[in-house]
């Protein structure tokens, strides 16, 4: 019997009709059906292949329907692949093939996963190919003392070799730069502490043969939350991805408004020696049509403050870090990256003499260093940094903008918050400026480090019930040239009463007064011709709150004149009340008794 089941496998499938044992084999992301309670079901695979980008640690899902009790085994005992969980009960059950180990034997290797249930048994094979070069992970972060020591692996068909270069990079070491054929660990060890506020990294390259392959490592700044990945790299489909911060003390995770296309998800932490592991989840919305946009998440404790910027761009498409260069009339070096994972061409169209390629490194993470000229004249003048795919049309443009004037320009010019405690601007300029908050502004404070291109300020709420505003005035060192930003805050902006979604009355301690619960109260809505009028009621406890007239061109801001109307509340009069509009939503309106501060939430229609 267990022969003719095996056997059975390469049938054509209207053969298939009283095998009660079936193999579905899902990648980890599939969809697994829900039911399977089928007394004949024709298998779909009979066997299963590795990705030759599989690494260790990695898996994939068995599904299959099982009559009566199972268990499920490789068949040689194999130790680069391994089964969990290896027996179980009757009905659908999900197997998880976890590889273990990568093959660098130089020839496809194969074992068969057997599972056998009521004296039957189905055998799918496993086939996995060679690994010709696998170097992982594809990032190391090593903290910003010395020594600190993290491991990579390299696993490799053909001898290897890394391009390492210890006069370039003194304060790694790496350890060993070659080797054979086999999986190898490749120490790397801080030699010098980073006591500057920046990062620093490298990008080692690996080659065995014909095949090479990248991995950026990078020490810490000094007193950094430790982020696992500082880079993300999103394609235009978007998708989920996580980071790990490794922290002693709480933080807060914002998205700067501007990039609401990355959301965030829960986190989930775990407690570690000496610190704290938390993985942070975040989600990708599908790219526009260009598909190149660059976004930040930013980590902080107050103290401490780390970014992830999260790249999403176009398929097949090179990036340069930058679309444009500001550059002063004393000219000078500028430095300049470029992602991308094919081979490129560097071109300046009409070949001006006052812009010159220094060098690059033909790397997955390139540099691009420019000298500019000196401008000696009263013109201005432009010119292109071409990057070109060498067999394909793709290419990206950096436009360089040469002044003989200092300029400073800030968009967007003026900011109005509600709700956000932090934003950002954008500073397009050509020489160091500097940046000016009032004193009497201590609400609103510039985020160290500074970003030249895109400074971030902190704000904070705003409990009084009138707006705020100030003007940050942006300098030029020789104070030649200047812009200012306003800001204004919107009374209450990040006030907890905001929190409350459910309309009703709420009172200063934002405690529900009475709200409208679905199935149990009436609510209505009715408009004429002064405004809209909102009703709460429940008929059978004789409760009942009316609030109105709002208008319908009411903004936030507005002092408003409302007639509350009661009955059978404790606590809320029947009166007439001044009340301010702090927040309108879609069809949500949040107003506040500038008197006593019971709050009301109102919708302006029902669903």
């Amino acid at each position: 019997m267990a022969q003719y089941l095996e056997d059975y496998l390469s049938l054509d499938m209207n053969s298939c009709r009283f095998i009660p044992l079936l193999v579905i084999v899902f990648l980890m992301n599939s969809c697994v059906p829900e039911n399977d309670a089928l007394s004949v079901i024709l298998p779909t695979t009979n066997r299963l292949d590795l990705t030759e980008e599989m690494v260790p640690g990695d898996t994939l899902l068995v599904h299959f329907y099982a009559p009566g009790s199972w268990t499920a085994s490789f068949s040689t005992g194999t130790i680069w692949v391994d089964v969990s969980p290896k027996s179980g009960t009757s009905g659908n059950k999900t197997a998880v093939i976890s590889l273990l180990e990568l093959n660098t034997s130089g020839t496809a290797r194969i074992d068969s996963l057997r599972i056998y249930s009521n004296e039957q048994t189905v055998s799918v094979p496993v086939i996995q190919p060679v690994t010709n070069l696998a170097v992982y992970p594809e990032n190391v972060i090593l903290q910003n003392t010395a020594p600190n020591e993290q491991l990579f692996h390299i696993a490799s068909a053909t001898d290897w070799s890394i391009a390492f270069n210890a006069e370039d990079v003194p304060w790694l070491l790496v350890q060993p730069l070659s080797g054979g054929p086999g999986t190898h660990n490749i120490l790397l060890k801080t030699l010098e502490a980073n006591i500057t506020y920046d990062d620093r990294n490298t990008i080692l390259r690996t080659v065995a043969g014909g095949f090479s392959e990248n991995i950026t490592v990078t020490q810490k700044q000094k007193d950094a939350l430790l982020l696992s990945s500082d880079v993300q790299h999103i394609p235009p489909e978007g998708g989920d991805f996580s980071v790990e911060v490794q922290h002693n003390t709480d933080y807060t995770v914002t998205i700067p408004p501007a990039y609401s296309w990355i959301v965030y998800n829960t986190p989930n932490s775990v407690a570690t020696k000496g610190l704290i592991s938390t993985m942070e989840h975040f989600r990708v919305q599908e790219g526009t049509e260009d598909g190149s946009r660059h976004g930040m998440i930013i980590f902080s404790n107050g103290l401490l403050r780390d970014t992830l910027d999260v790249y999403q761009v176009q398929v097949d498409r090179l990036l340069l870090s930058d679309d444009f260069l500001n550059v002063p009339a004393a000219g000078g070096d500028f430095t300049l990256q470029l992602r991308t994972n094919i081979e490129y061409d560097i071109l300046i169209p009409g070949s001006p003499h006052w812009v010159e390629i220094i060098g690059t490194k033909a790397m997955r993470t390139d540099v691009l260093n420019l000298f500019i000229h000196p401008l000696t004249g009263d013109e201005s003048r432009t010119a292109q940094v071409v990057v070109r795919d060498r067999i394909g049309p793709l290419s990206d443009t950096l436009t360089v903008y040469q002044s003989p004037r200092e300029e400073l320009v800030v968009d967007p010019s003026t900011v109005f918050l509600e709700e956000e405690a932090i934003f950002t601007v954008s500073v397009n300029t050509n020489v160091s400026y500097n940046i000016d908050i009032p004193e009497d502004a201590g609400w609103i404070t510039l985020s160290q480090p500074v970003s030249v291109t895109e400074p971030v300020f902190s704000v904070s709420p705003n409990t009084m019930l009138t707006q705020r505003q100030t003007q940050i005035i942006f300098r030029s060192e020789s104070g030649q040239v200047a812009d200012t930003l306003s800001v204004l805050q919107a009374a209450f902006a990040q006030h907890p009463f905001l929190q409350c979604t459910l309309p009703g009355v709420y009172s200063t301690d934002n405690l529900p007064l009475v709200v409208y619960t679905p199935f149990v109260n009436q609510c209505v809505v009715l408009n004429s011709s002064d405004g809209i009028y909102f009703r709460i009621q429940h008929m059978g406890q004789c409760k009942v709150v009316s609030i109105g007239p709002v208008p319908g061109d009411a903004v936030p801001g507005d002092l408003i004149s409302v007639t509350i109307y009661t009955a059978g509340i404790p606590g809320l009069a029947s009166e007439t009340r001044s009340v301010l509009l702090i927040r309108s939503r879609e069809n949500m309106q949040w107003l506040i008794d500038r008197d006593d501060l019971t709050g009301f939430v109102i919708q302006n229609e029902l669903p």
